[in-house]
C-alpha cells in the first residue's frame, strides 16, 4: 500500500493529487485533537491525536480505505481449506452446462487470488491498479465498467470475490486488528511525511508459490527506493492514538469513549431489518431505549442495537437496503416494508402502563406513526392482552403488548378491566 500510494503508476502531478487528497481527508476525517504544548512556532512540541476505530476510518476516510482494498486484493493469495460435509454439485454460472460433484469428507483448497483478478466480477479494469475502485462502494467501478447493479465491477459483484481473509464464519479473526494497524500507519506516514521514490514505478512481483499468501517485490525490491522526510511544519510532531471514537461525534472534538459488545451481553438472537437511513435508525431506535451497539454497525451501512431489558439478549441490526441485499439469496428483492409487510416484530412487557409508554416515545420521536391498527377492534382485550402498535421510519411493523389476568398477565389488570 506504502508503494502503491506514493510510488504507484500515474504522472508526478497524478501521484501528488492522490496524497493531498488523503491528507485532506485524514485530517479532516481522523485528527480529533491538536495540542500545541505551549509551543511558539508551528510544529514544535506539537501532539496530535488520530482516531483509529475500524467504524470512524471506513466513516470518513473512504478513499483511504479503498487504497488499502485495493492494495490487498493485489497482493493476497491465500489458499482456504474446507471439509465438504454433504455431497455437493457445483454449476458452472456461464451456462455452459458443466456440473462438479463434491464427495462428503472431500478437502477443497480455495484460491482467493484467482477471484481477485477475475475480470466477470471486477469488469475491464481489473488488471489495472486502480486506488479508487472501492470508492462509493463500487459506484465508481460499476459506472466505469458500463455494468449493472449485478454485473462485472458493480458492489455486490466485487464484494462476493474480495476475500482476502477468507469466508463465511472462517474469517481470520485479527482482520479488524490488522486494519486498523495499517491505517494508523498510513495515515501518520500520510500526514507526517513527504516520499518520493527514486524512480518511477513501483516493483515487479515476483513468481508466488502455491503455498504463498501473499505477493512480495521482485528480488525483495532491491534497486528500489524512496526519499523520505518530515513535512514542514510537522517536524516536532508526536503522535497518539485513540479507538472507539463515536462515528456521531463531530471531528475534532475530545475524545469520548462509546460503548462495546463487551461491557453488555451479546445478543442470543437478533433480528434484521432493512432501511432507507441507517443513521436515521440510530436517533429513532435509541429514542425508544434500545442500546446501540457501535461496534456492531458500521456507519452509513448497518446500526446495531440491543432491545431495552427485560430482552435485552435480543439483538437488533437495521441494514441499508443494499448491504441488506447482500445477505439475501441472489435474485430475491428487498421488500418494500412501506407497501407490504415482512415480519411483525413484537415485544412483551409486564403491564398496561408499559404499553402505552412505549407507545409514547414513540409518538415523541416524531418519525413513527402509532396504532395504525387496532387489534380485534379493541386493542386485543378481548382476548386476555393488551396490544398497540407502530410503524418506524421505513414502514416496518412493531407491536408491544402484555397479557391480562387470567391469560398470564400479572394480577390485578383483570379487576382494571372491569371497572373499564
Amino acid at each position: 500500500m506504502f508503494c502503491f500510494v506514493f510510488c504507484g503508476r500515474g504522472s508526478t502531478e497524478e501521484k501528488r493529487w492522490l496524497v493531498e487528497r488523503l491528507r485532506r481527508e485524514v485530517e479532516e476525517g481522523l485528527v480529533v485533537k491538536v495540542a500545541e504544548n505551549g509551543a511558539e512556532s508551528e510544529g514544535k512540541n506539537k501532539e496530535v491525536t488520530l482516531a483509529v476505530d475500524a467504524a470512524t476510518i471506513e466513516a470518513r476516510c473512504p478513499l483511504l480505505v479503498s487504497c488499502y482494498k485495493e492494495t490487498v486484493r493485489w497482493v493476497v493469495h491465500q489458499l482456504a481449506t474446507r471439509t465438504v460435509m454433504s455431497d455437493t454439485v457445483l454449476r458452472d454460472p456461464r451456462g455452459n452446462g458443466r456440473e462438479y460433484l463434491l464427495k462428503t469428507g472431500t478437502l477443497v483448497q480455495m484460491a482467493f487470488g484467482v477471484g481477485h483478478g477475475m475480470e466477470e466480477y471486477w469488469g475491464p479494469r481489473v488488471d489495472e491498479v486502480d486506488l479508487e475502485r472501492f470508492v462509493s462502494d463500487g459506484k465508481k467501478a460499476s459506472s466505469e465498467g458500463g455494468g449493472d447493479a449485478e454485473g462485472p465491477g458493480s458492489a455486490r459483484a466485487m464484494r462476493t470475490a474480495f476475500q482476502p481473509f477468507g469466508g463465511g464464519i472462517h474469517q481470520c479473526p485479527g482482520r479488524r486488528f490488522a486494519f486498523v494497524e495499517i491505517m494508523a500507519f498510513i495515515a501518520t506516514m500520510v500526514l507526517d511525511y513527504d516520499i518520493e521514490p527514486l524512480e518511477d514505478g513501483v516493483p515487479e512481483f515476483a513468481a508466488l508459490p502455491m503455498v504463498a499468501a501473499v505477493a512480495k517485490p521482485a528480488n525483495d525490491g532491491q534497486g528500489f527506493g524512496v526519499r523520505i522526510c518530515r513535512r514542514k511544519g510537522w517536524e516536532g510532531v508526536r503522535w497518539s492514538y485513540k479507538s472507539h471514537i463515536s462515528p456521531t461525534n463531530p471531528t475534532n472534538q475530545p475524545y469520548q469513549p462509546t460503548p462495546t459488545m463487551s461491557e453488555s451481553a451479546a445478543p442470543t438472537f437478533i433480528l434484521n431489518l432493512s432501511t432507507a437511513s441507517p443513521d436515521q435508525a440510530v436517533r429513532f431506535y435509541t429514542s425508544l431505549s434500545f442500546t446501540h451497539l457501535p461496534d456492531w454497525s458500521y456507519p452509513g451501512k448497518t446500526a446495531s442495537f440491543l432491545l431495552p431489558a427485560p430482552n435485552s439478549h435480543v439483538g437488533l441490526m437495521v441494514h441499508a437496503k443494499d448491504q441488506f441485499k447482500t445477505f439475501l439469496p441472489y435474485g430475491k428483492a428487498v421488500a418494500n416494508t412501506r407497501a407490504s409487510a415482512q415480519a411483525l416484530l413484537s415485544i412483551m412487557v409486564k403491564s398496561k402502563e408499559e404499553v402505552d409508554e412505549w407507545i409514547e416515545k414513540v409518538k415523541a420521536t416524531g418519525v413513527g406513526r402509532v396504532d395504525q391498527v387496532v387489534f380485534n377492534g379493541d386493542y386485543g382485550v378481548s382476548m386476555g392482552m393488551y396490544t398497540r402498535s407502530w410503524e418506524d421510519g421505513d414502514g416496518n411493523a412493531w407491536e408491544v403488548f402484555c397479557m391480562l389476568a387470567g391469560a398470564g398477565g400479572k394480577e390485578g389488570e383483570g379487576e382494571e378491566e372491569k371497572k373499564e
